[in-house]
């Protein structure tokens, strides 16, 4: 087991705190789901070199520890909320932890189930390296989302499956200055998206079981990308666009 790298489970595993510093971690890489109360100083001590960690439990445990941000090399990390037996819908957390408790090397995060409020997204906007941004199963709920400047400087892609969103609008003007991938899924409430702010730098839109109106939105960026294209007869640059609609939804 010394050479493990990657450890990979269905259920959640519960790692036991002991005294001292072992060797049997250094080499672990992957952790695919540890217990929320199995997130201490003392077993991220032992595994220092994770670069892909997933978590699953009560995620407000994480908010009185600092031990997460001490994984340097840490990479990937994925959320997901479980207090069973309760009903995570009606006792969602209520935040997540504070910027600088996590790495500050991340680039990819997941959220699955967390059922946040949507102002709760200024904190993943101030992890200045995140460049993919995943929320699935309600990771965030409410009629509302406004999207402000200063944040998220190095994201790419952002990927929303399941929520109950209704409005998303930006009351900045280039609150996602380097978005290039938006992939909305089963987002069935959605109405209003700012396309205008987010057509600046997105190359491709992928859309399934959203409403008209989105369709409708995303049809006409595809458009107006179409004549941004440079003619065949001039040497200008054009920025290039995708929009993947998923069968059923229609144009």
């Amino acid at each position: 087991m010394m050479q493990l790298r990657h450890f990979k489970t269905k259920a959640a595993i519960v790692l036991l705190n002991r005294e001292g510093r072992g060797k049997g971690g250094e080499n672990l890489q992957t952790l695919s789901r540890l217990s929320a109360d199995s997130c201490t100083e003392d077993v991220f001590n032992r595994d220092p070199n994770l670069k892909n960690l997933g978590i699953r439990g009560n995620l407000s445990k994480l908010s009185d520890t600092t031990c997460l941000a001490k994984l340097d090399l840490l990479q990937k990390l994925k959320l997901v909320y479980d207090i069973f037996p309760d009903p995570i819908s009606q006792n969602g957390l209520r935040a997540l932890p504070s910027p600088e408790k996590f790495p500050a090397n991340l680039t990819t995060l997941t959220l699955s189930s967390t059922y946040l409020e949507w102002k709760h997204m200024a904190t993943l906007g101030q992890l200045r390296s995140l460049e993919v941004v995943k929320l699935k199963e309600y990771a965030f709920m409410g009629k509302h989302w406004d999207a402000v400047d200063g944040g998220f400087p190095c994201l790419e892609v952002l990927h929303i499956a399941r929520t109950d969103l209704v409005f998303w609008t930006a009351s900045g003007s280039d609150p996602f200055p380097r978005l290039k991938c938006l992939q909305l899924n089963n987002c069935e409430k959605l109405e209003d998206v700012p396309l205008s702010v987010l057509e600046k730098s997105l190359e491709v839109l992928n859309i399934e079981r959203v409403t008209r109106s989105v369709v409708k939105f995303a049809t006409e960026m595809e458009e107006k990308k179409k004549q941004e294209m440079p003619s065949p007869h001039t040497n200008k640059r054009g920025t290039g666009f995708k929009l993947i609609i998923a069968p059923g939804d229609g144009r």
